[in-house]
């Protein structure tokens, strides 16, 4: 069995084109076939073995995103988490902490606001399929407005910067998806 592992950084901004931080993704590929982590007999233990070399990314970058107060956040929260790491964040779609969580598929298809109303929200991010079909209408900067009512930040996953003025205007903390990925390995290049 040949596995490959790929880790890309994921440039989210300000909308002012500020680099925040990044969302650090994972591709695997078994037998060149990909694989959608999480997913499968061997979920579990696949999400673990990724979640772990994940972590060994982010540590070796520790100094970088501490220097230039960056965040990295991951996808693939597992039971064990990198606490001696500040800036490592986790999206979840859950409310399973006590802790201040990063929400994210907000307005997603089945996606819960319990953790919204619950109050444990630090940074909700929207879904793209939700941005992408609102973000047009007037009522998305009100759609805004009413999230930061139960969470402190908001990213916005967005592709053309016309959009930018509006965004600030409704106070979104964020965006994501105006910059390419680069490898991981090169997030350095990002500033």
């Amino acid at each position: 069995m040949k596995m490959i592992i790929d880790h890309w950084a994921v440039p989210i901004t300000s909308t002012d084109g500020k680099l925040l931080g990044v969302e650090l993704r994972t591709r695997v590929s078994i037998n060149d076939c990909p694989v959608i982590i999480g997913k499968g007999r061997e979920s579990k233990q696949l999400l673990e073995d990724v979640h772990t070399q994940q972590v060994r990314e982010v540590e070796r970058k520790t100094d970088w995103f501490q220097e230039n107060n960056l965040f990295c956040v991951l996808t693939t929260q597992t039971d064990t988490s990198a606490d001696y790491l500040p800036f490592l964040k986790y999206f979840t779609t859950e409310n399973n902490s006590s802790q201040k969580i990063w929400l994210d598929g907000v307005g997603a298809y089945l996606s819960s606001t319990l953790p919204l109303v619950a109050g444990n929200v630090e940074v909700a991010r929207l879904d793209r399929s939700f941005a992408n079909e609102h973000i047009n209408r007037e009522i998305f900067h009100i759609i805004i407005k009413n999230l930061l009512q139960y969470c402190e930040k908001v990213i916005v996953p967005v592709q053309d910067k016309k959009h930018y003025p509006m965004l600030r205007e409704a106070d979104v903390w964020a965006v994501q998806g105006q910059y390419r990925s680069i490898r991981f390995d090169k997030c350095e290049n990002l500033l």
